[in-house]
């Protein structure tokens, strides 16, 4: 069976809201562009080749995946903007099984929903399993890995977390 990497990212950091203006245009500050960036340096010097993203149509989700700099084809979908953990992984299930390693750069609670709902604790490095529950800011990645079709997505390893922090 083939191993598969699922990378899930909360954006980066936000400004406030603006008057006038929706939630759904909230752009990243100068600190959350500098998080991206590192983010994206991390992804390369770690050798995790993205193969795919999956990325809400919010702003600050297309500016961290912009900050990222990565060469991989995005997906930009509107559910992941709004919807919650079932969201996540029925877009995540859709995945080609071509597809090795994807990302998914979405909002909270969502996205570390799906990362507690994912991750099985009996196989999960217990450090990485610590962090999530102690918290999810922006700019914080989670790596997790299962064997078999993206449509049989129900549980899998968490890696590693990496806080922007």
């Amino acid at each position: 069976m083939t191993t598969r990497r699922l990378l899930l990212l909360r954006h980066a950091t936000t400004e406030g809201f603006r008057p006038g203006f929706p939630d759904r245009d909230r752009r990243l500050t100068e600190a959350g562009q500098a998080e991206a960036a590192r983010l994206g340096d991390w992804l390369r010097e770690q050798a995790i080749g993205v193969e795919q993203v999956l990325c809400s149509t919010a702003v600050r989700t297309r500016q961290t995946l912009a900050g990222l700099g990565l060469a991989a084809p995005a997906e930009f979908s509107d559910p992941l903007y709004g919807g919650g953990t079932d969201t996540i992984l029925e877009e995540l299930r859709l995945l080609d099984d071509g597809i090795g390693t994807a990302l998914l750069i979405g909002h909270a609670p969502a996205v570390p929903s799906a990362v507690h709902e994912l991750a099985d604790p009996t196989v999960s490095d217990p450090a990485a399993v610590r962090a999530v529950a102690r918290g999810y800011p922006p700019a914080t990645l989670s790596l997790l890995e299962f064997t078999g079709p993206w449509a049989d997505l129900t549980t899998a390893r968490l890696v590693t977390v990496r806080l922007s922090r």
